[in-house]
C-alpha cells in the first residue's frame, strides 16, 4: 500500500430483421464522435446477394451479419425487449449476456429493426480503442423528438469509463430534448461485469433494468429438427446446391440446450459433407471439420502456410483503415520482405475475406450525405468471424509451436502496440475455452513485464479460473493500484490467490496475500473488510520480525503503514497516527543502513505520518515530516523522474495543506501549482492511473487559490476536480464518491464566493446528500465530513434567504462537531469554533434568535482565543473577524425594540 490520499417478425423482412449488428464498414453516418466512443446510424441494409463461388468459406457463411441463415424467433426475449423499450423509464440500461453463438447479436438486430420501423434513432456504440475508425460523415445527434435505442457490442470488453461516458452522453440528450433513451448492452458472461456496471452507472441517474440471459433456446427434438433443416437448407441455396435432407451430425442433442451457432456449425457440415461424398463428423468435431473446409480456400497464392498466419494477424489486431499499418504487420509477422510484397498479400486476403458492404443507398433512409470518395477507407486484415470460431482457429493455429513463437513476438512487437488491448482480448477469449491458446497466452505474460494495456477484466477472469498460482501472483502485480477498469477485478484475482495458498505455504507467503487483499478491498471501496487482512497481516509479521528482523523489519513496516490508512479511512485516527509513527521509526533505521533501498518508502512512511498528525489538528507537527519526504522525493525524482514524480506530487500536495493550516497560504499556492502540473503530464499519458490523483490536486489548487483571495480564479481547477471525480464515481461509488463530494462542497463555496449564491446550492446540496449517506454507513469516518458540507449548505442557503432551513442545518453541524471535539478537542475545536460562528451569523443576518446568537458566537470566540494562543498567524484573523460579528449582533440588540 501506499500513501495516503410476443411480437412476431415480418416475414417481409430478409432473415426476420434488415439491420445487422457489427463494426461498420466503408462510408457510415457518425451522430456523435468522443474520445472513447463513436455512435454510428444503423439503418435497413441492403438484401444480400450472391456469394462469389470464391468467398463461399465457413467463416462467410456462419457470420450473422451476413444472413445467410434466417432469424429464429425468441417470443420470450422479444417480448422482454420489447416491453423494456416501451416501458415510462426515460433512459434505461439493460444487458443481454450469453456465450459466444448464443445469439445476442441477431436478438439485436431483431430489436434494431423493429424499433427502426416503429421511428426510433438506431445507433451503434462503438469503443474507439478496438475498433477501425471508418471515413464517416459526421453529424450532431438528431434532435427530432425520436427516441433512442443504442446498441453496444461486445461491451465486456469496454473501459468502464468509456461506458458510463457512453450512458451520460445519451442520458443527456434525455434531458435536453426529452426523448426516451434506451442502451442495450451485449457481452459474454463475465466475474462480476454487471455488477461493475451497475456500480458504475447508479448514480447517473438511469434506470438499470434487469439484465436477460441469451442462452441456448433449442431444448427439443422437434425444435433441433426444424432449426437444423431451416439452417441446411439456408446454406444449400447459399452454396447453389440441390435443398435436401442431409444427415444430422451424431452426439448432436437438444439436452441441456443448444445455441444457434452450433445448430449452423453443425448444418453446415452436414451440408459440406454430404455435397462432397465425406462422412457427416460427430457433434464434437465440427470446427475441426469446418476449419479444414475453410483451409481449401487458402490453397491458392500465397499459399496455405502464408493464409493461415495472415488469418492470425487479422483476427488478433484487425481489421485496420491504415494501410502502413497493415504492412508492417506482415513484414514484422515475416510474410512479407517490403511493402509491395505486403500489398500483394493484403490483396489476397482481401479477396477471400472482403468486409461487409456498404449499405445501399437508397436503404438508408436515414442517414444523411456521404463522404467523397477520395476520403473513403478501405477495411483492411477483416477478421475471421463467427467470434466463436476465430478463437477455434487461434486454437488449431497455435497448436504449431511456430505459431506460437511468432505470436509472441508479434504481441511484444512495438509495431503492433496501438492494436495489442484488442489481441489480448480476443486471445483471452479463446484461452477460456482452449488449452492451446492458454498455453500461448501465459507465456508471453511469463515471459517478461506486463504492461497496463494488455490487462482487462477478460484476461483476469481467464487467468483467476485457468493460470498457476506463481502467473497469477505475477499478473496481480503488474495490476495497478488505481486503474479504475481493473479495481474489481483486482480484488477478485488477489481474494482467489489468498484461497489457493497451500496449507503448508510459509507465513510470510499468507500475510504477503492478506496485505494486497487488504489493499485491493480498500481500492473498491470495501473499507471495514479490508481492516481484517490486514491486521492479520500485521500480525503475522510482527512474530516473524521478532524472530529475523533483517528479513521481515521492512515487511512489518509496509503493513504497518498500509493499516494506518485502513483505520484512517474508517475514522480511527489516533491508532492510525501510532502506526504511522512506529513505521517511520522502522523505515529510519532502515535507511540509515541501506538509504538506495530504503529511501523511497521511508518518504512514503513520512507523508503518512504527515497527514495523520494533522488530520488529528497537530498541523505544526506535522510540518516536518512532510517537508522531509519532499526533500527525498525530490532528489529522488530529479535521479528517476518517471518512478518517483507521482509521489513527489503527492507530497507537494499535503505540505501545501499543512502549510495552508499554518497560514503560509502563499507558499502552500505554490506548492498546489507544483503538483498539478506533474499531476497533469502524468493523467495525460495514463489517464486510467493517475486522473483521480489529478482530481486531488486540482480541487486543493482551487482551495489554496480562494485562500489566497483569487476566488476566480479557483473556480476552473475545482470544476474540472467535480467533473473528474464524477466520471470516477459513476465508475466506482465506493471508491471515488467521498472525493465528489468533497470538490461538489468546494464548487458550492466558491460559486457563492464570486457571487453564484444560487448556483452554490445545487453542488452544497448534492454533497450533503452524499455525506449523509456515506456517515449512515460509516460513521467514524464520515460524520466529520457531514458535519462541514451541513455547515457550508447552511451558509449558502442562509445567503440565499432561507434561513430557517439554513438555521436547521447548522443546528446539525453544530451537534456533530461537539461531539466529535469532546473526543478529540485538537483535531475539531476549529470545526466546532466555525460551526457555533455560523448560526450567530445566520441568527443575526436575519434578525432572529438573537439572543441564541450572543451565546453561539460567545462560544466560538471562546474556543478562537485559545486556538489564536497557539497558533496566531492562523486564527488572529478569524478571532477578529468573529469578534466583528458579536459587535454586530449586539448592535441589532439596542436597535430592537
Amino acid at each position: 500500500m501506499g500513501d495516503a490520499e410476443g411480437h412476431r417478425v415480418d416475414s417481409s423482412v430478409i432473415g426476420g430483421h434488415n439491420i445487422q449488428i457489427g463494426s461498420a464498414a466503408g462510408d457510415v453516418t457518425v451522430v456523435l464522435e468522443r474520445s472513447r466512443f463513436r455512435l454510428e446510424l444503423l439503418a435497413p441494409s441492403p438484401v444480400p446477394e450472391r456469394i462469389p463461388r470464391s468467398q463461399r468459406t465457413p467463416s462467410h457463411l456462419l457470420d450473422v451479419r451476413r444472413q445467410v441463415v434466417p432469424y429464429r424467433p425468441r417470443p420470450t426475449l422479444e417480448q422482454a425487449l420489447h416491453t423494456w423499450r416501451d416501458d415510462d423509464e426515460p433512459v434505461s440500461v439493460r444487458l443481454a449476456s450469453g456465450p459466444g453463438g448464443a445469439g445476442k447479436t441477431r436478438l439485436a438486430g431483431w430489436l434494431a429493426t423493429r424499433s427502426h420501423d416503429d421511428g426510433w434513432t438506431v445507433l451503434l456504440a462503438s469503443d474507439t480503442s478496438t475498433t477501425l475508425p471508418p471515413a464517416a460523415a459526421t453529424h450532431a445527434l438528431a434532435e427530432d423528438g425520436r427516441p433512442l435505442l443504442a446498441v453496444v457490442d461486445y461491451a465486456e470488453r469496454w473501459p468502464l469509463e468509456s461506458l458510463t461516458e457512453l450512458v451520460e452522453t445519451l442520458a443527456a440528450q434525455h434531458r435536453v430534448t426529452g426523448v426516451r433513451v434506451r442502451v442495450l448492452l451485449l457481452a459474454r458472461p463475465q466475474r462480476e461485469f454487471w455488477e461493475g456496471v451497475a456500480a458504475q452507472l447508479e448514480r447517473a441517474w438511469v434506470d438499470l433494468a434487469q439484465p436477460i440471459a441469451v442462452e441456448a433456446f433449442i431444448t427439443g427434438p422437434e425444435e433441433l429438427s426444424e432449426a437444423f433443416t431451416s439452417a441446411a437448407g439456408a446454406f444449400q441455396a447459399a452454396l447453389e446446391l440441390p435443398v435436401g435432407p442431409v444427415p444430422v451430425p451424431r452426439g448432436l442433442s437438444p439436452e441441456g440446450g443448444i445455441s444457434p451457432l452450433t445448430v449452423h456449425m453443425a448444418a453446415l457440415a452436414a451440408v459440406c459433407a454430404t455435397a462432397e461424398g465425406e462422412a457427416v463428423p460427430q457433434s464434437e468435431d465440427l470446427s475441426g471439420f469446418l476449419l479444414a473446409h475453410e483451409r481449401r480456400y487458402w490453397k491458392d497464392p500465397p499459399g496455405a502456410r502464408v493464409m493461415s498466419t495472415m488469418v492470425m494477424v487479422a483476427t488478433l489486431f484487425g481489421p485496420t483503415s491504415a494501410g502502413e499499418q497493415a504492412r508492417q504487420w506482415l513484414i514484422r509477422a515475416r510474410l512479407a520482405a517490403d511493402d509491395t510484397e505486403a500489398e500483394h498479400l493484403l490483396t489476397a486476403h482481401h479477396r477471400l475475406y472482403p468486409p461487409l458492404p456498404d449499405p445501399a443507398p437508397d436503404m438508408t433512409s436515414v442517414s444523411q450525405a456521404r463522404p467523397a470518395p477520395d476520403t473513403a477507407r478501405v477495411e483492411l486484415l477483416t477478421p475471421l468471424k463467427p467470434d466463436r470460431f476465430a478463437e477455434d482457429f487461434l486454437a488449431a493455429h497455435l497448436i504449431e509451436p511456430r505459431a506460437a513463437v511468432l505470436l509472441a513476438e508479434l504481441l511484444t512487437d512495438p509495431a503492433t502496440a496501438s492494436a495489442q488491448r484488442q489481441a489480448f482480448l480476443v486471445l483471452s477469449a479463446a484461452a477460456a475455452r482452449h488449452t492451446t491458446a492458454r498455453r500461448a497466452l501465459f507465456a508471453v505474460l511469463e515471459a517478461g513485464p506486463i504492461p497496463t494495456a494488455w490487462l482487462s477484466p477478460t484476461l483476469i477472469s481467464t487467468v483467476i479460473s485457468h493460470a498457476p498460482d506463481h502467473l497469477a501472483a505475477r499478473v496481480e502485480t503488474a495490476i495497478p493500484d488505481h486503474h479504475t477498469n481493473l479495481l474489481r477485478p483486482a480484488r477478485d484475482l488477489s481474494q482467489h490467490l489468498l484461497q489457493r495458498l497451500a496449507p503448508t505455504a510459509s507465513f510470510a507467503d499468507c500475510a504477503h496475500r492478506l496485505h494486497n487483499l487488504g489493499v485491493r478491498l480498500a481500492a473498491v471501496g470495501e473499507l471495514r473488510a479490508a481492516l481484517e487482512p490486514v491486521r492479520e497481516a500485521v500480525k503475522i509479521y510482527r512474530a516473524l520480525a521478532e524472530a529475523e528482523p533483517a528479513a521481515y523489519l521492512p515487511a512489518l513496516a509496509m503493513s504497518l503503514n498500509n493499516l494506518g490508512v485502513r483505520l484512517a479511512e474508517v475514522g480511527e485516527q489516533r491508532d492510525a497516527l501510532e502506526l504511522a509513527r512506529e513505521a517511520v521509526k522502522i523505515y529510519r533505521a532502515l535507511a540509515e543502513a541501506e538509504p538506495a533501498a530504503y529511501l523511497p518508502t521511508l518518504a512514503m512512511s513520512l507523508n503518512n505520518l504527515g497527514v495523520r498528525l494533522a488530520v488529528v489538528g497537530e498541523q505544526r507537527d506535522a510540518l516536518q515530516p512532510v517537508r522531509e519526504a519532499v526533500e527525498i522525493r525530490r532528489r529522488l525524482a530529479e535521479a528517476e523522474p518517471a518512478a518517483y514524480l507521482p509521489t513527489l506530487a503527492l507530497s507537494l500536495n499535503n505540505l501545501g495543506n499543512c502549510l495552508a493550516a499554518v497560514g503560509e497560504q502563499r507558499d502552500a499556492l505554490e506548492l498546489a501549482r507544483e503538483a498539478v502540473e506533474i499531476r497533469r503530464r502524468l493523467a495525460e499519458a495514463e489517464p486510467a492511473a493517475y486522473l483521480p490523483t489529478l482530481a486531488m490536486s486540482l480541487n486543493n489548487l482551487s482551495v489554496r487559490l480562494a485562500e489566497a483571495g483569487e476566488q476566480r480564479d479557483a473556480l476552473q481547477p475545482v470544476r474540472e476536480a467535480v467533473e473528474i471525480r464524477r466520471r470516477l464515481a459513476e465508475a466506482e461509488p465506493a471508491a471515488y464518491l467521498p472525493a465528489l463530494a468533497a470538490s461538489l462542497n468546494n464548487l458550492g463555496n466558491c460559486l457563492a464566493a464570486v457571487g453564484g449564491q444560487r448556483d452554490a446550492l445545487q453542488p452544497a446540496r448534492e454533497a450533503v446528500k452524499i455525506y449523509r449517506a456515506l456517515a449512515e454507513a460509516e460513521p467514524a469516518a464520515y460524520l466529520p465530513d457531514l458535519a462541514m458540507s451541513l455547515n457550508n449548505f447552511g451558509n449558502r442557503l442562509a445567503e440565499a434567504g432561507e434561513q430557517r432551513d439554513a438555521l436547521e442545518l447548522v443546528r446539525e453541524a453544530v451537534k456533530i462537531r461537539r461531539r466529535l471535539a469532546e473526543a478529540e478537542p485538537a483535531a475539531y475545536l476549529p470545526d466546532l469554533a466555525s460551526s457555533l460562528w455560523a448560526a450567530a451569523w445566520i441568527r443575526n443576518a436575519h434578525a432572529v434568535e438573537l439572543e441564541k446568537a450572543v451565546t453561539a458566537v460567545d462560544e466560538a470566540i471562546a474556543i478562537y482565543r485559545k486556538l489564536a494562543e497557539q497558533a496566531p498567524a492562523t486564527f488572529n484573523d478569524i478571532l477578529a473577524a468573529t469578534e466583528q460579528t458579536r459587535a454586530e449582533i449586539l448592535n441589532q440588540l439596542k436597535s430592537t425594540p
